[in-house]
This record gives C-alpha cells, sequence and structure tokens, in this order.
C-alpha cells in the first residue's frame, strides 16, 4: 500500500478557499474555526470556492450552527486512511460542527468536483 502523508490544508487566494497537497488526507486546521466576521473570527472567511457562499452574521460562537473543521481522507468510514486520495477512489469526509439545540433540523451539504 503505497502511504501518503496527513496533509493540512493553507489558504489559497485564487480559489479563495482552504487547498492542500496530494497527501492521504487533507485537514482544515484551523482554518474554519469561528464563523464570520462576528465570531471567532473566521480566517479568510467564507472559505468557499471565489466566496460562493457566505457565512450569516447572527448568532453566538459555539452555539449555533458552525462548521470548524473538515477532514478528508482517502478510505471508507470503517477503515483507516491508507493511500494517497484519487479520483475515482472512496474518500471520507469528517466534519467537526456546533449545531442548534439537538442538531436535529441542521444539516450540511458537501459537494465534490474534478475541476477544481
Amino acid at each position: 500500500v503505497e502511504l501518503g502523508e496527513q496533509r493540512v490544508a493553507q489558504y489559497d487566494a485564487g480559489y479563495m478557499a482552504p487547498r492542500c497537497n496530494p497527501g492521504r488526507s487533507c485537514s482544515s486546521g484551523d482554518l474554519l474555526k469561528g464563523r464570520g466576521s462576528q465570531m471567532g473570527p473566521e480566517q479568510n472567511f467564507p472559505n468557499t470556492i471565489q466566496q460562493s457562499c457566505q457565512d450569516g452574521a447572527l448568532g453566538q460562537i459555539e452555539n449555533d450552527e458552525s462548521i470548524e473543521k473538515i477532514v478528508v481522507r482517502s478510505g471508507d468510514v470503517a477503515e483507516p486512511a491508507g493511500g494517497y486520495l484519487r479520483e475515482g477512489e472512496v474518500a471520507t469526509i469528517e466534519a467537526t460542527v456546533f449545531a442548534f439545540g439537538t442538531g436535529a433540523n441542521d444539516f450540511a451539504d458537501f459537494y465534490y468536483t474534478d475541476d477544481a
């Protein structure tokens, strides 16, 4: 098995979002902590490709909804990250979030593309 390194994203000014070099996993590290300019504040907010999804300005930090960290890794949920993340292979997304109340009405959408 070819093992890749675990990577921590750096802010990419061209994409206006965190980005990693190739490896077996990519973590946003502390780049997403907080929410927008009001809570945290989040570094380089909104941290979405070309600022395509703006953060809300209302709420309380660590009480209202926010995504604090995202890790994308090779392999499925039941296995540890092994080889490099590769096109066409299984990957797992792990998100650290603050949900409102029980979180029963909260959700997050994750999208992928081969041209970003």
